[in-house]
């Protein structure tokens, strides 16, 4: 059952299951007290209702109490006691509009924690965002009031960002890039779930959870960020932001959703989300191969000879290798057919330009120093690279059998993280050097992380069967 003591709203609304609905069905809202707390309906349905919603998944629902408007475009039952005439239900989403009459119109829209926006609303003065497209953000804490079963008040606050924009379901995206940008900057996620609108006729109240709340448990302080801002260093936050987000917006939509999906990898492996060390290699390695392929699709790196003019060529390459197999090769006559059809079926893989090509095309388009760093490719003789450990996991082996292996495999998964990062903030546009992994920094250079992390590789490269020299 709900654990809330009072529901919010209480109202008889009407449900509707694909093309079926349901009138008149008693509905408890109960709203989150926090901004990360569930949004919870529990319906009171009568047998002949119970009968109708028992078994069913996902619906809609509307109701209207006073001047009150509720809506859900999208909900799904969670369970329920049928002997007890309940079900509840989460939404995916819950509008709430209500008539008032407001002075002026602004949006304030509900934010996640995020350690580096509240140290910026900390200071004296409030900390305010123009970015590209005229967009004046005000991030600031709104404090908020709870009672316990025992009647003590307990005061908490909540980040939120005012927007005077009249169209926060059509906005929303444009905010959403620069949370990303925002999480990308603290290395922890930070979400908006949700607004409140006010306009000179209603109020609207918008709850989205179609969004995974970040479940955060780290400690979050200087020394975790990815741009600083110390007090000699103050500005390279909001400078970040402002760059980031400009060369964001000088991206075409296919380019954008590349960086998009970098960001969103990249930011759920700043959360302690307990996938062990080889899923999070392999998540991270998916970071370096979007932006590989956002850079072949933009200068043009996928393939060697055009499409059009490759079959023609692809057929007399086959026909060279045929005549090599059988003559050069012992692959000749009907009983090795299936074996020469094997290799023909890799003669497309000749056409298309390397992934270590385009990556070191990348580094070097971009300015991007590694060399400091755990190799993503280069020659096997010279030790397994992160790319030969992302193929083995990849293909079910693993290296992390004993600790001796945990803690090499752990320190290419930091290299790898910081490669990550250094990648996608020079495409952003933002120097290297200004940030927590740049090279020589300390998050970078440790004796343990950095100074040994040859002799991490070699375990690996030995473990591999190869060695280096």
């Amino acid at each position: 059952m709900v654990t809330k003591k009072k529901q919010d709203f209480h109202l008889k609304v009407t449900i509707t299951i694909g093309k079926n609905t349901l009138d008149n069905v008693i509905c408890d809202i109960f709203l989150p007290e926090k901004v990360t707390d569930p949004i919870e309906l529990c319906f009171h349905p009568t047998k002949e209702q119970m009968f109708k919603l028992i078994n069913q998944y996902e619906f809609s629902l509307y109701g209207e109490i006073q001047d009150t408007k509720i809506q859900a475009k999208k909900a799904y039952f969670k369970g329920g006691e049928p002997l007890e005439n309940y079900i509840t239900a989460n939404p995916f989403d819950l509008k709430i509009t209500k008539k008032c009459n407001a002075e002026e119109e602004f949006t304030t829209f509900w934010l996640t924690p995020s350690y580096i926006l509240s140290v910026f609303i900390s200071k004296p003065k409030k900390f305010e965002l123009i970015l590209e497209g005229n967009i004046q953000l005000t991030f600031d804490e709104h404090y908020r009031y709870l009672k316990s079963d025992k009647d003590e008040t307990t005061m908490f606050s909540e980040l939120v960002v005012k927007w005077k924009t009249g169209f926060p379901d059509k906005d929303i995206s444009i905010l959403d890039d620069i949370l990303l940008l925002i999480s990308f900057a603290a290395r922890q996620s930070c979400r908006c779930l949700g607004w409140e609108q006010f306009n000179f006729s209603s109020c609207v109240k918008y709850y989205r959870r179609d969004k995974a709340i970040p479940n955060d448990t780290k400690d979050h302080n200087h020394d975790t960020v990815l741009i600083e801002f110390t007090q000699q260093r103050e500005n390279y936050f909001e400078d970040y932001i402002k760059t980031a987000y400009k060369t964001f917006t000088e991206f075409n939509q296919d380019e954008k959703a590349f960086i998009r999906q970098t960001l969103h990898i990249i930011k759920i492996t700043y959360n302690d989300d307990g996938h062990t060390i080889e899923d999070a290699f392999i998540r991270l390695f998916s970071a370096i191969e979007t932006l590989v392929t956002f850079f072949r699709k933009k200068h043009n790196l996928e393939i060697v000879i055009p499409t059009e003019e490759w079959p023609k060529i692809r057929k007399k390459l086959k026909e060279c290798v045929s005549k090599c197999l059988k003559t050069e090769g012992n692959l000749d006559g009907n009983k090795n057919k299936e074996k020469r059809k094997l290799i023909y079926q890799n003669l497309d893989g000749l056409n298309r330009i390397s992934f270590s090509v385009a990556f070191n095309r990348f580094c070097e388009q971009y300015a991007v120093n590694l060399d400091d760093l755990w190799p993503v490719v280069c020659d096997r003789k010279d030790g397994i690279s992160l790319s030969d450990i992302r193929n083995k996991l990849v293909h079910g082996e693993t290296f992390a059998k004993t600790n001796a292996e945990f803690l090499p495999l752990r320190i290419a998964n930091e290299h790898l993280k910081w490669t990550v990062e250094r990648m996608l903030i020079s495409v952003l546009g933002w120097p290297v050097k200004k940030s927590a992994v740049a090279v020589n920094h300390t998050t970078c250079s440790s004796d343990e992380k950095n100074g040994k992390w040859q002799e991490y590789r070699q375990i690996l490269t030995c473990k591999d069967g190869k060695h280096i020299g």
